[in-house]
Order: structure tokens, then sequence, then C-alpha cells
């Protein structure tokens, strides 16, 4: 569970880093 939380959050935050990279 925990591991999964922590996943999710990093993908999240992957995400909206290349999101505003690009942007």
């Amino acid at each position: 569970m925990k591991f999964t939380a922590t996943s999710r959050s990093v993908q999240g935050s992957s995400a909206s880093r290349r999101l505003r990279r690009a942007g």
C-alpha cells in the first residue's frame, strides 16, 4: 500500500515536472 502510494506520487510529480518544463 505504501509503495503504491509512493509510486503514484512520484509518477504524478514526474508528469507535472515534465509538463511544466514542456509548457
